[in-house]
């Protein structure tokens, strides 16, 4: 039947009645190696010496055929090598950085078609990506507004935590990493398949919502404190507008967009563990003991009252 494969180095030196497909980083089918179908790679170094009678398919860094192909080729890579002793029988496409390396003894159906792989260094951004940043802000304004009107407690708890910068800081390395692998390794499970994808929703949520919480937390730098809906609401809009323009910068967005999801995360797990913990309510009278010997009240439980 098929076989697919995910393995540093995979050799086939056997015969394969259907599909081969393989992620490796050595991928090599022998000579003795037959495939009855088509062949499919995706690794670093390729290497075919057998028989395959289906289509090859393969994106890696080089490609090196010396058998027979019964049909086409579509190869892409920095390298592609066909040998003296390759038979290809139906058309050869190759997408590289260089023209491929044909030996003269090669038997091909038709000429390789080679197109030289195009680097694009993006200096100038489109229409279309201001378009989905504009986007992506008035989705983060929806969900600022449904998560202050809805859960106007947690919201300011969350950006309260926020302003305490070590801790949050510190929480949220520990959340953002912790909670994702912990939820990953929970669906590899029966019993906890439902837990870990609970948790990684949870962990995608709070990933969206970290960049309100900082936002807001910057808007309260630059226009002042305030705990009503309305005046908040406004500096988390200040401040997302000027969050969203710090992670388009072409040289820091990636490494500002991970601190500032850090820093959310960790300030609204910090909130969410506050919440969570017994308060202990102020000003209670303790109650008065009398002399060692005086006996307990009734239905006293043994260690006291």
């Amino acid at each position: 039947g098929n076989i697919r494969v995910f393995a540093n180095t995979l050799t086939v030196s056997g015969k394969v009645g259907r599909n081969l497909m393989g992620w490796s980083q050595h991928y090599t089918l022998e000579r003795s190696g037959i495939v009855g179908r088509s062949l499919t790679a995706f690794c670093q170094l390729l290497t075919i010496e057998g028989h395959v009678d289906g289509d090859v398919l393969a994106r890696d860094q080089a490609s090196t055929i010396n058998g027979i192909i019964g049909g086409e080729v579509n190869a892409q890579g920095e390298r592609l090598s066909i040998g003296n002793e390759a038979q290809i029988a139906g058309a050869v496409q190759f997408k590289g950085d260089k023209e491929p390396d044909v030996a003269s003894g090669a038997k091909l159906a038709t000429p390789v078609v080679f197109k030289k792989a195009e680097r694009h260094v993006d200096s100038e951004r489109g229409v279309g990506y201001y378009l989905w940043r504009l986007l992506w802000t008035v989705a983060f304004i929806v969900f600022g507004l449904a998560m202050f009107g809805l859960m106007p407690k947690l919201g300011r708890d969350a950006v309260n935590s926020g302003e305490q910068y070590g801790a949050a800081f510190g929480l949220g390395v520990l959340v953002f990493f912790g909670v994702f692998i912990a939820a990953i390794i929970a669906c590899f499970t029966v019993i906890g398949i439902f837990v870990g994808i609970s948790a990684l929703f949870l962990w995608f949520v709070m990933l969206f919502a970290s960049q309100l919480v900082v936002g807001t937390v910057v808007g309260k730098w630059v226009l002042g404190r305030t705990d009503e809906f309305w005046p908040l609401v406004l500096r988390m809009l200040v401040g997302l507008v000027i969050v969203r323009t710090i992670t388009s910068l072409p040289v820091v967005a990636s490494l500002a967009a991970f601190f500032i999801c850090i820093w959310g995360m960790g300030a609204i797990s910090l909130a969410l563990y506050r919440r969570v913990q017994p308060v202990i309510a102020p000003n209670i009278p303790s109650v008065p003991m009398g002399p060692a010997a005086t006996p307990l009240p009734p239905q006293t439980t043994v260690g006291g009252i």
